[in-house]
């Protein structure tokens, strides 16, 4: 008897171990309706009430009890006039949304703590949002943050930019055996990857520039990050014999202010190993305009096959408040200590209407002022690096 209740013990907590597991879907409200919005591209998206009243959401809804969500997560959005419980014709509800990329494609991975390429995905560069409503008045909203005082702070020097080259125009299946056959799994050497593979059995090299305008040079040193994979593999090892050298051997230079190549990384793997280099470089040795980065595989004696490609190519670096001549652009404010606000004084932006400012990391909408040809905004700090957006209403989507 004391068997059997420990069985039936077991296989209760067994059941309630399985019922716990989560699907994904918690975040629905089954009693709620959901509008699926389609995200494309990268920026700020703004819906009025024509949109909502033509994609047949009723207008009677307390613009209060709005949300949105991605990836199962709640977003922080702006909603004009929400204050008066009524969504008038003017008013509307603002997000900053970003498309799809390849961070959710890690859970396909055998190996789910290394992606080749997490910047692009494997499947759809389209993601969903969802827009809905409940009963409460205490959703998640931007804050605004209207200081002006100006004179109270000291302009910052530079922020970070991130700047990334994703190679995305030929698909590796990843290692191949004699037979031709793949893993079924998706393995760290499988993904989208450049299609400019490294020519089997002579040296050849691969370039690439990556834009470093506006570099502040005085500032912090600039990170770089690379993943590189083998495409090709030595018979000697597809045959399983023992063989005492790598098959692949690789260098990456790049050249900047010095005007010659430098050495970042000289190495040798074996196969279809997926490599991924960081490297940190002083801000000053990148390039004005842009800094080359030179690929080189080089076939050693003995070598039967010397195939390799590259996913991406990332930097990120300090910049000045000169942005470029665009008409949007990622911040990244350095956490400050000094000040309380960072203070930005923006030139060279291409601004048509009134300049938006969202700080994305502590969820607020930052009034802009222009200023001549400039445009200035005070930005709290709170301890942390900061992610934020700047664009205008004419490239709101």
């Amino acid at each position: 008897m004391i068997k059997h209740l420990l069985v039936i013990c077991l296989l209760t907590l067994a059941f309630i171990s399985l019922k716990a597991q989560p699907y994904g879907n918690e975040w629905i409200n089954y009693s709620q309706k959901y509008y699926k919005i389609k995200i494309a591209q990268n920026g700020v998206y703004r819906i009025d009430s024509i949109t909502l009243a033509a994609a047949g959401i009723p207008n009677n809804i307390d613009p209060r009890n709005f949300q949105l969500f991605n990836k199962g997560v709640q977003q922080y959005i702006y909603v004009q006039g929400e204050s008066d419980g009524v969504f008038n014709g003017s008013d509307y509800i603002e997000f900053y949304a970003q498309k799809n990329d390849g961070s959710l494609d890690s859970l396909l991975y055998k190996n789910t703590s290394f992606i080749p390429n997490p910047y692009y995905s494997l499947i759809n560069d389209t993601a969903a949002y969802f827009l809905t409503w409940n009963s409460s008045i205490s959703n998640n909203r931007m804050i605004p943050e209207i200081d002006t005082t100006f004179s109270s702070y000291t302009p910052d020097n530079y922020f970070f930019k991130e700047e990334v080259q994703s190679f995305h125009s030929n698909y590796f299946d990843g290692e191949t055996n004699l037979v031709g056959g793949t893993d079924a799994r998706y393995v760290r050497s499988e993904g989208w990857f450049d299609a400019s593979v490294m020519n089997m059995g002579i040296t050849n090299q691969y370039t690439n520039l990556l834009n470093t305008s506006n570099v502040y040079a005085f500032g912090p040193s600039a990170k770089i990050k690379t993943v590189v994979i083998g495409a090709s593999k030595d018979q000697r090892l597809l045959q399983a014999t023992p063989l005492p050298l790598p098959d692949h051997h690789l260098t990456i230079n790049y050249k900047g202010s010095s005007g010659v190549y430098q050495q970042l990384t000289d190495t040798l793997f074996k196969g279809y190993e997926s490599n991924r280099f960081i490297y940190t470089i002083s801000a000053s040795s990148l390039g004005t305009s842009y800094t080359d980065f030179k690929y080189t595989s080089v076939a050693d004696p003995n070598f039967q096959s010397n195939r390799t490609t590259v996913s991406y190519i990332y930097i990120k670096y300090p910049h000045t408040f000169n942005l470029e001549g665009k008409n949007s652009f990622v911040i990244y404010l350095p956490q400050n200590s000094l000040q309380s606000k960072s203070y930005l004084d923006i030139s060279n932006f291409s601004a048509t209407d009134t300049v938006r400012l969202y700080d994305l990391s502590d969820r607020k909408r930052i009034v802009v002022i222009k200023s001549g040809s400039n445009y200035r905004a005070l930005v709290p700090n709170s301890g942390k690096e900061k992610k934020c957006f700047i664009t205008s209403d004419a490239f709101i989507y």
